[in-house]
């Protein structure tokens, strides 16, 4: 199966760096099978890369605040049948983005509950042992041990920070 890891995130902005700290990482010494893409805020810059040669599998190492405990790591997988499995991130639409690959990609979401996203340079402690914690299972191609979402208890879920109005 050919894997691709795509690492999201502003490293300008604390944990939200955490799916760039895990890319930069793997990308160092990338595991056999694995292309790994250090994307930060522009993931649409890899989407050519991507149609032009599609892996079988995407995965997407992003921060995502999801009302858990800092450096909780969680899978978010796509869903068949065309439903919508996560808005965007970053400003990329993935479901619109991606959709002439429907058909073709399985995409997987491997998410970091960060601590803050406040304008610093690193990683909060807990984040970034999850990070480490995150890349060792990737080069072991254990990413799968992770918890899905949808085992997450109710007040755990997912849930989309709006701004006031």
């Amino acid at each position: 199966m050919t894997t691709e890891l795509w690492g999201v995130g502003q490293p300008l902005r604390g944990d939200d760096g955490a799916g760039v700290f895990v890319a930069s990482r793997l990308a160092r010494r990338p595991p056999e099978g694995l292309r790994v893409r250090v994307c930060e805020t522009v993931p649409d810059n890899y989407l050519a890369l991507l149609l032009r040669n599609p892996p079988e599998l995407l995965l997407v190492v992003d921060a995502a605040d999801l009302g858990l405990s800092p450096g909780t790591l969680v899978r978010l997988e796509s869903p068949t049948g065309g439903e919508t499995i996560f808005s965007g991130t970053h400003d990329f639409p993935w479901d619109a983005q991606l959709r002439s690959l429907r058909d073709r990609l399985h995409l997987i979401f491997l998410l970091v509950q960060p601590r803050d996203r406040d304008l610093r340079v690193g990683l909060s402690p807990e984040v970034r042992r999850a990070c480490l914690h995150l890349t060792g299972l990737l080069r072991r191609g254990r990413w799968d041990r992770l918890p899905p979402m949808e085992t997450l208890p109710a007040a755990g879920g997912y849930h989309e920070k709006r701004s006031p109005r």
